[in-house]
């Protein structure tokens, strides 16, 4: 059988421990309302000032968006020069967002289809100088680095930044190895483009068929 356990009339005299620290509170709360009252005001600005923070920004990114796809819009129907100087300026006024970003990129590449090296070299290098920019982008930018170099007669450069692109994991792989390989037939370097051209017909067997890397490699047509 269960032991009973004896309550002492002294027991049930002693103060409920739960009502002594609620009273404790209310007694600290009436000493302290002031503090209190404080306490929650900068609490509730704390929400809105974070809440108005988070609202501008997405405000910001929207409005950044649709100027960036108001530009692209003509981006193929533009002549590329028109492309570019459409594209910095949404750059510019978006310099803080992702979509200024990629104007900003989207533009250095226009630069080079519009035959302005020397306006595209300063756009990638602009680009490649911010710290948070995707890796995907960072791929990318080298990758048209090296098409401005290429075009501005800087063969050796424009291979060093093909070759970093190529040495990055991302969607432009298989177009910086073989734009190296090629800049390497350029340079009379056989054997370094030998091994990419291999590289990318392991590695891409549709980018190497699509590009006629087997046919390539099966004439030994190199310089």
């Amino acid at each position: 059988m269960a032991r009973s356990t004896r309550i002492r009339r002294k027991d049930l005299k002693r103060p409920d421990e739960f009502l002594t620290l609620t009273s404790q509170a209310l007694d600290w709360a009436r000493t302290n309302q002031r503090t209190l009252v404080v306490a929650g005001i900068a609490a509730v600005l704390i929400v809105v000032g974070v809440s108005g923070f988070i609202a501008l920004r997405r405000a910001r990114q929207r409005d950044a968006n649709a100027d960036l796809a108001r530009a692209l819009s003509s981006y193929s129907e533009s002549k590329p020069s028109d492309a570019a100087k459409q594209l910095s300026e949404v750059s510019q006024r978006w310099s803080s967002t992702a979509a200024g970003e990629f104007a900003g990129l989207l533009a250095a590449d226009a630069e080079v289809r519009a035959a302005n090296p020397k306006a595209a070299i300063a756009g990638f290098e602009s680009i490649l100088a911010s710290p948070d920019l995707p890796p995907y982008l960072r791929q990318q930018a080298m990758l048209g680095y090296g098409s401005a170099l290429e075009q501005e007669g800087q063969a050796k450069e424009a291979l060093s930044k093909y070759t970093e692109a190529a040495e990055m994991d991302g969607p432009y792989k298989s177009q910086a190895m073989l734009a190296a390989a090629r800049v390497h037939e350029q340079l009379g370097q056989r054997a370094e483009a030998v091994a990419l051209y291999q590289k990318v017909q392991q590695d891409f067997p549709d980018v190497a068929k699509r590009e006629g890397v087997e046919l390539k490699l099966a004439s030994g047509n190199f310089p």
